[in-house]
Formats: structure tokens, C-alpha cells, sequence
């Protein structure tokens, strides 16, 4: 049993040692590549650190509560599922405890965990390239200049940490794949059992990477249960405490975001359409490029390209079912592109090696351009939309929790639905208008953002009510959110609360505030 010789025939390539296979010029190519990645993903991050969005506040909070003493919550007492990352709060909570700043946490965090990705990308290259494509890394570098990326990287959700668990967790898959000694084998099929646990503690949707990957393991080692056993029996081992746990303690099958955002309807399938078609057709080189590599990935199958190609198909699918969060931003699908810069680098290196001198010249200046138009579309993104965005944060979300931090009294309560800045800045009760923080109204009938029902919120009588308009003097027409439309339209509100102040996000999307009379 020293040998797993009956259980896959790879190619005569893979069997090779791979110094065998990569000439030492090629790997210090590579290492080049990834240094020079690293140093860009560096003055990027640094070039936008103050921006931050809201969601990420929401993480802030929770994480502050439990380094308090009062659980994973938002509210004292209420014990909601309001974040899709427990592992983001866990460490975020560790920072805190340790005295960190949450936000200078979050973001150093995130850079180093983004810098992961691109050393686990880079050892991806490295076990995908073979004699026939030796030269790698140029991955590294398309990754590390997208837009999206770099935000991803300092901004303050889950997306660095999603993305570097799944990069190694499908580096560790595929070592298992390759593996030709069975000690090895369950070593590495253990390990990646456990990473994918990891990755669902990360976002609960990587369960569907893992379902997929998990059945093509079953269909490729069919006549071998025990190399099934390995990637079942860890993943469990680790997850199944965590779920029983989670369950018990916030009473839902699900996180109570799954119930606000549940997707599968038409129209949000219609909108995680377009925003697919725009990923693909604006973030991978253009729509020539992602057909080219996808039909590359079916016509020409191997083990490697088909497992990181079910990995993207499985992001792109959740970007599909959930229709995205926000429109342009990609939090789903940013996970993928490393995944899809490995692939297109396969295959076009595949091409242009056969071009010899020429080719390879080819390839450089094709890769040099993608890299130079993500740069030039990075700092035209930085100039029209963070700098407004960060300046929007600071006179409006922010400065509202900050002024009710100042002036409400220590137990009031403010209904509110940007919950993020203004919930962690205030340290006040929110009635999250909303719903990721209350269970009633994450399962009102209807899709987000429209939910409604203002007898329930008024009911609650709280002291201060923050509504999103276009206007600081709003007619019904100015208010945005189903919600908030519903709450200034009802009489009691009306009645029991007047006008306090008025923040400006930007040009016709204003905070307006009422107080209780």
C-alpha cells in the first residue's frame, strides 16, 4: 500500500519531480513576478487606507462586543446573526482583546491575508506548470493591479480571508490529486478536508465549492472510499461543532443574512446575470479572453484546470442564485479571479511557447498591457469614486454616529438601516431598519430591500429614527428603501417625531434624522 499507482495514471509531466520540469531561470521568473506583485498590491492598498465600507463597521461591532464579554452580537442581549463571517469576527475580536484598534486591525489583516493569496496563487503557477508551459507567474501580477482586489484588500469585509483560504485549500486538493504515495495522499486530503471546513467558517456559501469539489473527488477516486473518508471525516470533525454550536445559540438554521438576501428569484438572477457579464466582460481581459479559457477548460480537461475552473463556476454560480451585493463591486467573484488568472495563463502560455522567442515576447506584451490598463483604471477608480465615497463616510455615516455617541442618551435606541458606521461610532441600540440584525424583519414576506412593516418599528418607540432620502427636506418620493418609506409614510410617525438634522453622503443621498418628541 506505499504506492497509489491503481489509483490515478497521471501523465508522464506530473510524475516528474518538479525541478526536473522547471529550468531554475523560470522559477526566478516567477519569484520576481511575485515580489513584484506584492510591492504593487503594497502601494496600492496604502494609496486608498482610509477607505473602509459600512458592512465592514457591522463586522467592527461584533467583533467589539464579544472582545467585551457579550458574544458575538450586535445588540447587549440580542442574539442575532448579523455578519457572514464568524472567522472575521473571531479575529477581529482577538485584535481587540490584544488592544488593536478594530479598524487598523481589520485592514492590516486584510493586506496580509490578500499578500497570502498571492503567495498561494504563486505555488498554484508552480504546481501547474509543466515542461510544455514552464514560464509562470504573470497571474500574480493581473491579480494584484485589479481594482477590485486592491479595495477588497483594506476595506474590511471577508473577502481577503475567503479568498486565501480557498487559494490554499485548492493548492492542498490538488497535492492530494497528485500525490503518489498514500501516507502523502491522506496527509494532503486531511489537510484540504480542513481548510474547507475553514472556508465555510469563512462565508457559509464556500459550502457549495466544497459540495462540488467534493463529489468530483468521489467520481475521481470512485474505486478508492478511503481517499473519500479523508475529505469527509476532518471537514466534519471540524465544521459540525461549529454548526451545532451556532445553531443552539442564534436559533436559525441559516445566518439571518441568508434570510435577507435569499436570492433565487427573477430578479435577482436577472441582476447576478449582469453583473457577471460585467466581471467577465470588464475584470478578466474581456469577454474574447474568458470564452477563449473557458472553452479551453472544456476541450482540453486535466485534472488541475477542471478543479480550478468548478472552483470559479461555483462563485459565479452564488453570484448568479444571490444577485450580487452591491452593483460594480464583485464581493462574490473577486474570490475567483486569481483562480481564472492561473487558468488564462495555462492555456496562453500553452499557446505562445510554441512560438518560441516570438511567442513568448507576445506574451509578455500581452500581459503587460492587461496589467497596465487595470493600473490606469485602479487610479481613475481611486479619483471618481473613493476619494467621494471616503469623504461621504466621514460627513455623514460617521459624523451621525458620532453625534449620537455625543448627544443621545446612553439607552436609546435608533432605527436606523446603514447600520455599520453609524451602529459602531455611537454604541447605541439599533433597530436595523434593514433587517441584518433582526430576526422579525429579515423574515418579512418580500425581497430586500423592500420589506416593510413601520408598526413594528414604531412600536419600539425609539428615541431616534435616521432615514435615507435625497432630499434634507424629503417629500415621500425622496425616501429610498421599502422600509423607510413605510415608516415616514405613517401617521404616527408623523405625530410623535420632528426633524433633528440633515448629513450629506453625496449629491441627493442625505441622512435625515427625527427625534421622538
Amino acid at each position: 500500500m506505499g504506492s497509489l499507482s491503481t489509483l490515478s495514471k497521471p501523465d508522464a509531466t506530473l510524475r516528474q519531480p518538479l525541478p526536473e520540469i522547471l529550468a531554475p531561470r523560470n522559477e526566478r521568473i516567477g519569484q520576481a513576478l511575485l515580489a513584484a506583485s506584492a510591492a504593487w498590491l503594497l502601494i496600492g492598498s496604502f494609496l486608498i487606507w482610509r477607505h473602509t465600507f459600512d458592512d465592514s463597521y457591522i463586522f467592527f461591532r461584533f467583533a467589539e462586543q464579544l472582545a467585551r464579554g457579550l458574544g458575538p452580537v450586535f445588540n447587549a442581549g440580542e442574539r442575532v446573526e448579523g455578519y457572514t463571517s464568524f472567522l472575521l469576527v473571531l479575529s477581529l475580536a482577538g485584535a481587540v482583546k490584544l488592544g488593536l484598534n478594530v479598524i487598523l486591525a481589520s485592514k492590516i489583516l486584510g493586506l496580509l491575508l490578500s499578500l497570502s493569496v498571492l503567495v498561494a496563487a504563486y505555488f498554484l503557477c508552480r504546481l501547474l506548470s509543466t515542461s510544455k508551459a514552464p514560464v509562470y507567474g504573470a497571474a500574480l501580477l493581473l491579480t494584484a493591479s485589479n481594482t477590485h482586489f486592491i479595495v477588497a484588500s483594506v476595506a474590511g469585509l471577508e473577502t481577503p480571508l475567503f479568498t486565501a483560504v480557498l487559494c490554499w485549500s485548492l493548492f492542498a486538493y490538488l497535492k492530494a490529486t497528485r500525490a503518489t504515495d498514500l501516507k502523502i495522499q491522506q496527509r494532503w486530503w486531511a489537510g484540504a478536508a480542513i481548510l474547507f471546513a475553514l472556508l465555510v467558517m469563512s462565508r457559509p456559501d464556500g459550502v457549495v465549492i466544497y459540495a462540488v469539489l467534493w463529489l468530483y473527488a468521489a467520481w475521481k477516486f470512485r474505486r478508492q472510499p478511503r481517499v473519500l473518508a479523508f475529505f469527509t471525516a476532518p471537514f466534519l470533525l471540524v465544521y459540525l461543532p461549529y454548526f451545532c454550536w451556532r445553531w443552539h445559540y442564534y436559533g436559525f438554521l441559516f445566518p439571518n443574512t441568508f434570510y435577507v438576501k435569499r436570492g433565487g428569484t427573477p430578479a435577482l438572477l436577472a441582476k447576478g446575470l449582469t453583473e457577471t457579464g460585467k466581471f467577465l466582460g470588464l475584470e478578466t481581459g474581456g469577454w474574447f479572453l474568458s470564452g477563449l479559457v473557458g472553452l479551453a477548460v472544456i476541450l482540453f480537461p486535466a485534472t488541475e484546470m477542471t478543479v480550478l475552473a468548478l472552483a470559479v463556476a461555483s462563485r459565479i454560480f452564488f453570484e448568479l442564485w444571490s444577485g450580487g451585493v452591491s452593483a460594480g463591486e464583485f464581493h462574490f467573484l473577486i474570490s475567483a479571479l486569481p483562480l481564472f488568472w492561473i487558468i488564462a495563463e495555462r492555456v496562453l502560455s500553452r499557446a505562445f511557447v510554441a512560438l518560441q522567442g516570438k511567442g513568448r515576447a507576445l506574451a509578455a506584451g500581452l500581459c503587460m498591457l492587461l496589467v497596465g490598463m487595470q493600473a490606469a483604471s485602479f487610479f481613475q477608480f481611486r479619483k471618481t469614486h473613493i476619494k467621494s465615497v471616503d469623504v461621504g463616510m466621514e460627513r455623514a455615516h460617521i459624523a451621525v454616529g458620532r453625534w449620537l455617541g455625543a448627544h443621545s442618551p446612553p439607552d436609546a435606541t435608533v432605527a436606523v438601516g446603514d447600520i455599520g458606521a453609524i451602529g459602531l461610532w455611537s454604541h447605541r441600540r439599533i433597530l436595523d431598519l434593514d433587517g441584518l440584525t433582526d430576526t422579525y424583519i429579515s423574515h418579512l414576506p418580500g425581497v430586500y430591500p423592500d420589506r416593510h412593516d413601520s408598526r413594528y418599528v414604531l412600536r419600539q418607540t425609539p428615541e431616534y429614527v435616521v432615514l435615507r432620502t435625497s432630499s434634507c427636506q424629503p417629500e415621500s418620493q425622496d425616501v429610498s428603501f421599502g422600509m423607510d418609506k413605510a415608516i415616514y409614510a405613517d401617521p404616527q410617525f408623523a405625530r410623535d417625531y420632528s426633524w433633528t438634522g440633515c448629513w450629506e453622503f453625496w449629491p441627493r443621498y442625505d441622512l435625515v434624522m427625527y427625534q421622538r418628541k
